[in-house]
Formats: C-alpha cells, sequence, structure tokens
C-alpha cells in the first residue's frame, strides 16, 4: 500500500519539503530520504488532527523516544483509519469471528446477562475492574465469548458510572479490545483502540497528568494503545 501526497512535519513546524508516498509492506514502512522502519521496531502508530481542524489529519510512527510525523492533506482521520486497516486485513485475510454469546432460555445476549449482574451491587471502582479480572481468567481458560461479554458488559456499566477514561473503564476497554484481537477479531480490536487513544490523549490534556490512579492509568492506556495498534497493523504479527 501506498499513501500519496504525504508531507514529513518536524515538531514546531507547519508543512516541510514535497510531497512523497509512503510505502506499507508486510516487513517494514518507507519513505525515501524520511523514514524506514520495520514493524518489528515500531513501538507506536498514532494519527491525529487538530482540534479546529484547520490542519489536515498527521501519521506518527513512534521508535522509543524518537517520533516521526507526516501531514496527509486531502484525507478525513477516519479515511486514513480505514485506509490502514483495510490493508493491513487485506494481508491477512481474516475471516469474521462471531463471538456473540446467547442465552436461548430468556432471549439475552450474554453481555445484557452480566450487564444485570455487575448492576447487582453498587458499582465501585474494584467492582468494576474485579469483573475485568473475571473476564481475563475466562479468557485464560479458553471461555472466549463469556471473557467478551463480560468486558463488553464492564465498559457499558464502568462508562455510565464513572466515565470513558476512569481507571476502571479504561481497563475494561483495553481488555476488550486485547481480547478481541488474540481471538481472531483484529477488525473489530482496531477501533476500539483508535476510540481508545482518542479519549485518554484528549483526557490527559485536561487533568495534566494528574499524579492519582486515574492520570497514571491515561498515561499507561495511551503506551498501551499506541503500541498495540502497531502491533495489530503488522501484517506479520500473530496472537
Amino acid at each position: 500500500m501506498k499513501l500519496a501526497n504525504v508531507i514529513p512535519l518536524r515538531d514546531g513546524e507547519s508543512e516541510v519539503g514535497s510531497s512523497r508516498s509512503i510505502s506499507f509492506s508486510p516487513r517494514d514502512v518507507r519513505m525515501w530520504g524520511h523514514l524506514s522502519l520495520s514493524w518489528s521496531d515500531m513501538t507506536g502508530l498514532e494519527t491525529a488532527t487538530t482540534d479546529n481542524g484547520e490542519m489536515p489529519p498527521s501519521l506518527a510512527f513512534h521508535r522509543g523516544p524518537v517520533v516521526t510525523r507526516f501531514l496527509l492533506p486531502g484525507r478525513t482521520l477516519q479515511q486514513v483509519r480505514d485506509d490502514l486497516r483495510s490493508w493491513v486485513m487485506s494481508k491477512m485475510k481474516e475471516k469474521e469471528v462471531i463471538h456473540l454469546e446467547w442465552n436461548l432460555e430468556v432471549g439475552e445476549s450474554g453481555a445484557t446477562i452480566y450487564e444485570r449482574r455487575i448492576r447487582q451491587r453498587k458499582v465501585t471502582k474494584d467492582w468494576a475492574l474485579g469483573w475485568v479480572e473475571t473476564a481475563e481468567k475466562q479468557r485464560q481458560e479458553g471461555n472466549t465469548a463469556a471473557a467478551l461479554s463480560i468486558l463488553e458488559a464492564a465498559v457499558k456499566v464502568s462508562t455510565a458510572t464513572f466515565g470513558p477514561t476512569a481507571a476502571a473503564t479504561v481497563a475494561a476497554r483495553n481488555n476488550w479490545a486485547y481480547t478481541l484481537a488474540v481471538t481472531g477479531s483484529r477488525s473489530a480490536a482496531i477501533p476500539i483502540y483508535w476510540a481508545l487513544l482518542d479519549d485518554v490523549t484528549e483526557a490527559q490534556i485536561r487533568v495534566k497528568y494528574a499524579d492519582n490512579d486515574d492520570g497514571k492509568a491515561l498515561g499507561m492506556a495511551r503506551r498501551n494503545a499506541l503500541r498495540n495498534l502497531a502491533m495489530l497493523h503488522n501484517p506479520r504479527w500473530r496472537p
């Protein structure tokens, strides 16, 4: 895949240099004179746009503390993300995996049943995190459908109770995406990680990296999302 008309961007500067193309292959990502990075060396993949929309979206590749950014004129943020996902899925030839858990007796999805169970008592952060841990145990035991149902319910309840970027919610969202990824649903996991990255990045700015549980969770969640997005867009990665 090639992304044409991409402009190298240096920190503190606007458009720099002439338009070029970034080439994606299962082995690496390249732009002549500006970038040559193997997927195995990449520690983060990021797309972003400015709040006022005056600048085009940017695409950034992380290699430890080194971040190489490019502007992508003529595209929307969603187009960039869709192009990246379409490319890696074309290389993977992934078939849709359905993990839906359904209780025929009561006619409800597993997520609905677990949501009711979570709400049976007062929802505290420890209670919400306990359900995330339960889901992880289910995943490790091979009960994928149950794990995903629990995590979907935990995300919904924790978001409604604490907000989308509280520590408990972030943990549930991260584990939900990760569980999807390692059980064959890379295409479903990628949008969840993009949404998580957007939310925690914005929240970090708002709380100014507060030194509390939520602040620390935001920093860890951002690092995890960056790393896992790079991992999931690497065609050679396997669970």
